[in-house]
């Protein structure tokens, strides 16, 4: 008899738990959008009553990071940057943030995340569909330039 009587709390408390947890998605809104940015697709989901005003913020963040960050655009940022030719380039504090971070994450790693990467990977027609097979010249001397450009500092940080 007791055994009964513990199956049925313990089925009891089972359904009050259940219910519990249904209860609680219900107020939580959930809110999907895609987007196309950066060369990626995205899906980014949010959670709440203001869950739809988040998205819009954050798809509006990113894309403008998009075109900040595209080596490019010639409006852009990083576009600037690369064409400075060492004159001084005045630059967002996120994006300087984001610099100073890449450069750490460069040293802490060898060298396994490189931003000065970015000729090499357009020699190669990565960039424009061209898919060429650069020269061990153009290659050696495009390395060449990217390494002195880190002893210097990504884009001239230090």
């Amino acid at each position: 008899m007791n055994s009964m009587k513990a199956t049925s709390i313990y089925c009891k408390l089972l359904i009050l738990l259940c219910l519990l947890f249904t209860l609680t998605g219900c107020s939580e809104q959930k809110v999907t959008k895609q987007i196309f940015a950066m060369d990626t697709y995205m899906e980014l989901t949010a959670y709440g009553k203001n869950a739809e005003v988040a998205l819009k913020d954050i798809i509006g963040t990113i894309n403008q990071y998009s075109v900040e960050l595209d080596p490019e655009v010639e409006k852009s940022t990083v576009y600037a940057l690369n064409h400075a030719d060492g004159k001084e380039v005045t630059v967002d504090p996120a994006i300087a943030d984001m610099l100073a971070t890449a450069k750490k994450v460069y040293d802490r790693t060898g060298g396994a995340l490189d931003l000065t990467v970015y000729p090499i990977v357009k020699a190669w027609g990565f960039i424009d569909s061209a898919h060429t097979v650069p020269s061990a010249k153009e290659l050696e001397q495009l390395k060449s330039v990217l390494e002195r450009e880190m002893q210097r500092g990504v884009f001239g940080m230090s």
